[in-house]
């Protein structure tokens, strides 16, 4: 069998990537069951500085979770910055 050797280092790049994406799809579900705990958790939390501090890292979160889909939740982080905006400003 006759091959060049571009083949195998695209096969080793192909195979570098399919990694990389698999490592960002398990990371992106952890944070984003993170998110989901995190935002079940600040809706116990009374105003004042603990639920800043619960918005900051449910923003933090977001933004890593963001990041990591290529803006599939930009929205959803331009929300929690207004929140945490709005609950600085209260302080």
């Amino acid at each position: 069998m006759i091959y060049a050797r571009e083949e195998s280092q695209i096969a080793l790049a192909h195979s570098h990537l399919a990694r990389l994406r698999r490592e960002a799809a398990e990371r992106a579900g952890v944070l984003w069951v993170d998110r989901v705990r995190a935002r079940v958790a600040l809706a116990g939390i009374p105003p004042g500085t603990r639920r800043l501090e619960a918005q900051l890292e449910m923003l933090r979160l977001t933004a890593e979770l963001d990041a990591l889909t290529g803006g599939l939740f930009r929205d959803a982080l331009a929300r929690e910055e207004r929140t945490c905006t709005d609950l600085e400003e209260k302080k």
